[in-house]
């Protein structure tokens, strides 16, 4: 059976920074026993989460091109820089594009029904059974 997140709930979520991951578990509550599932992003370089309203339900976690997340959110890497956020290979729009696509750096969006969104720059992305 093929893991789905669609409809599930944050349940909580950790940044490993000195491991760069991030974990995060969530619950699917439609069905009897409740299904958890976790998502762990592995080789974590970056990421940006905004809304947290304690009850995020996910969407989805969709897989996009580096390209595209820098595009969009051009403005926040801009700012960033200052403060050497999200990484120091952020120095410009060179760096930053230079960077991601020689250390094979994925871009992972987070969509939200209600709640959470944002997006992981990593190396990789799995779901995984969960535990209660």
């Amino acid at each position: 059976m093929k893991l789905s997140v669609h409809d599930n709930i944050l349940l909580s979520y950790s940044v490993l920074a000195d491991k760069q991951k991030i974990h995060f578990h969530t619950e699917f509550r439609d069905r009897e026993p409740p299904e958890f599932t976790d998502i762990m992003f592995d080789g974590v370089i970056g990421y940006h989460f905004e809304r947290d309203n304690f009850q995020t339900i996910i969407f989805d976690i969709d897989e996009t091109d580096v390209e595209v997340i820098y595009a969009e959110d051009r403005e926040l890497f801009e700012t960033g820089r200052k403060f050497c956020w999200p990484g120091p290979w952020n120095k410009s729009d060179e760096s930053v594009l230079t960077y991601l696509i020689e250390n094979e750096i994925k871009g992972f969006y987070l969509s939200s029904s209600l709640g959470m969104v944002g997006w992981v720059l990593a190396k990789s992305m799995r779901l995984v059974n969960g535990a209660a």
